[in-house]
């Protein structure tokens, strides 16, 4: 934000010279917004699961609809059962941080 708030100035606050500068700070931070955006769906890697906790970019992976598959449980899960309260008492496990859990949800509306 601080880099975004230098080519802010620079652009729409001096001389044309400084404007040619401002772009080529902007392109700088667009390049690394993008990078760091292709890092966070490696989570194999250190730095893409540094990348994968951001909320910003989680909301982006489920944009995409992109899921994690390996050998390893990723760093963070996001889960819910699609009501507005829990009712398989998931969150209670979670939070009594169980090694494992195991759910089998068989519930079905017959309407």
């Amino acid at each position: 934000f601080i880099v975004l708030n230098n080519v802010w100035e620079l652009a729409f606050h001096s001389d044309s010279n400084d404007c040619s500068r401002a772009k080529c700070q902007l392109d700088i931070v667009c390049y690394i917004i993008a990078g760091m955006i292709a890092v966070s769906f490696f989570t194999s890697t250190k730095v893409g699961q540094l990348m994968a906790m951001s909320p910003l970019l989680r909301q982006l992976h489920q944009a995409s609809m992109y899921y994690y598959v390996g050998d390893r449980p990723p760093p963070m899960l996001y889960m819910t059962d699609g009501g507005v309260t829990d009712c398989t008492a998931i969150v209670q496990l979670l939070w009594r941080r169980r090694e494992r859990i195991l759910l089998v949800l068989a519930a079905a509306d017959p309407d």
